[in-house]
């Protein structure tokens, strides 16, 4: 792409100059229903702002406008797990569609080591798991459980 030169102050800006900028800028939109009148050739890469998801990026990947940055939640929360082993967490805020979880059991310091998760599902709104604790499901138990879940942005309310 050629240089061209910035415009200087109180001249009439070039319609190439124009779309450069334009090109080269996040654009902001009210929604995505605007966004979508609006821009109907979007470029892969290009960035976009909604109002009603004020601080989240989106670029265009070529079929889908994605978050730039994945929506991450994390607590410390304390699980009692059933006969089984088996223990869960709500996610406080739900997530669009969650593609992580990962935990660690921290104190008291009578929660032996070493202590494993093994995820059975994990869902938009909570995670469920099975504790072991050398090789052995941890029944029957509180443990805190220091937790990070990530995943897509819920949309706007």
């Amino acid at each position: 792409m050629p240089l061209i030169s910035r415009p200087a102050a109180g001249q009439i800006v070039s319609s190439a100059w124009g779309t450069l900028v334009a090109d080269a800028v996040v654009m902001r939109f009210t929604t995505a229903a605007q966004r979508a009148s609006q821009l109907t050739a979007p470029v892969v890469g290009q960035l976009t702002e909604l109002d009603n998801r004020p601080g989240v990026l989106q670029y265009w990947s070529g079929s889908a406008w994605v978050d730039t940055a994945p929506f991450v939640q994390m607590a410390q929360t304390l699980v009692t797990t059933d006969a089984g082993g088996h223990g869960g967490i709500t996610f406080p805020t739900p997530f669009a569609t969650a593609t992580y979880w990962g935990g660690t059991a921290i104190g008291p310091a009578s929660v032996p080591t070493p202590f494993a998760f093994m995820i059975e599902t994990l869902s938009a709104t909570s995670v469920v798991f099975r504790t072991y604790n050398n090789n052995a499901p941890y029944v029957s138990s509180s443990i805190n459980v220091a937790w990070l879940a990530s995943g897509t942005r819920p949309a706007p309310a």
